[in-house]
């Protein structure tokens, strides 16, 4: 009996990838690409917000000079604009320290004053209708709202009546 002397075996090419890490990205790299995308979402959410509230934000700082801490909020346009019936609108959101609905004559000329602070640091024609709502926002329970809606031309007539 012959004795057959094993054939060479060939030698194992090294592998391109190490064994002591897992193939794909390095950390570092995927944490530089969370922070940078966090930036970049912030930086748009900063300018969407900025250009949306361009027009209105002199509006909102005279209502804030002669209402402190009513954290006004002003913004315009048409709701639903791709209908042919949309309305153009100027909304104007107040916050005040007590129930709006238990002095009506007040929260009225509180709402007749705000849209004579608008008009005089907006153009007011090129909207169809004002909305002005009173929010007083109660702890631990549902937010108490008034509102009126009018149409420019209607609120210009109030304005006008009204004793100076």
């Amino acid at each position: 009996m012959t004795s057959a002397s094993p054939e060479p075996q060939p030698e194992p090419t090294p592998s391109p990838i190490r064994r002591d890490r897992a193939p794909g990205l390095p950390g570092h790299r995927v944490v530089f690409g969370m922070f940078g995308f966090a930036t970049l979402i912030v930086v748009l959410l900063f300018a969407y917000w900025h250009f949306y509230t361009r027009p209105f934000r002199d509006v909102q700082v005279a209502i804030a000079a002669v209402y402190p801490d009513s954290l006004p909020q002003v913004i315009g346009g048409k709701h639903k604009s791709h209908k042919t019936d949309a309305r153009a609108e100027l909304r104007i959101v107040v916050r005040v320290p007590t129930d709006p609905r238990v002095d009506v004559p007040a929260s009225e000329a509180m709402s007749l004053r705000l849209v004579g602070i608008a008009e005089k640091h907006h153009d007011l024609s090129r909207y169809q209708q004002v909305d002005v709502i009173l929010v007083h926002r109660v702890p631990e329970g549902e937010p108490q709202h008034w509102n009126r809606s009018l149409p420019v031309a209607e609120w210009r007539t109030l304005l006008a009546a009204q004793p100076q």
